[in-house]
């Protein structure tokens, strides 16, 4: 069995809305309109306000939104997991158990589709509500294979009221396939830094091209 570092509280805790945050609601508008695909992307460099366009989304939704600050260290794909499962349960109690149990038992991840159906079937067992995950900062692991493959196999199986939010300095290195999928069956949309700088009007980045 492989026993976990204990998950720091403070990457599974939403950001507070601080008095001085940049309000956007063309841009949060964007978010509520198209939450219902797998996956919604906000790409670009630093300084574009990813994270409080977020911060602004969260709190002007009704829906549960787990939340997820990386860092390096979950680099590997244990680590990345273990703090999944904890992001989620906090909001969901009832959840995390079996898959917790499952990946502590695992010696190796090396076919995540294993550990993937594990999770999701739990997903699907105990959390009836629609619910969003945002992983904020996820360049710092998407030089990790292991982490993206796992990610993309998930993505790839999510149950319908699973609904992710990635940020990201660059665009994360899903498999080819994945993105083709999830674009061809209208999956996936996203804001990219030509909609995080315009101040008015609607959206420009269409979900088509991602």
């Amino acid at each position: 069995m492989v026993i976990p570092s204990p998950v720091i509280m403070t990457q599974i805790l939403t950001p507070k809305e601080r008095p001085d945050l940049l309000h956007r609601p063309r841009l949060v508008d964007f978010i509520h309109e198209h939450i219902d695909r797998k996956l919604l992307l906000i790409s670009s460099a630093a300084g574009y306000g990813k994270t409080s366009l977020l911060v602004d989304y969260v709190h002007d939704t009704d829906l549960p939104v787990c939340w997820l600050s990386i860092v390096e260290s979950a680099r590997d794909p244990r680590v990345f997991l273990d703090y999944l499962i904890a992001a989620i349960n906090l909001h969901f109690p009832q959840f995390g158990q079996t898959s917790r149990r499952v990946l502590q038992g695992s010696k190796t991840l090396s076919d995540p589709t294993l550990f993937v159906g594990t999770l999701v079937n739990e997903i699907y067992e105990t959390i009836p509500d629609c619910f969003v995950v945002v992983l904020d900062d996820y360049h710092l692991v998407d030089g990790s294979r292991a982490v993206n493959v796992m990610l993309d196999t998930l993505i790839q199986h999510l149950p319908e009221n699973f609904h992710f939010i990635i940020s990201s300095r660059t665009v994360p290195t899903l498999t080819p396939r994945g993105l083709a999928l999830l674009t061809a069956h209208q999956e996936i949309a996203g804001l990219g830094v030509k909609d995080l700088v315009y101040a008015g009007g609607n959206s420009s980045l269409a979900a088509a091209k991602l």
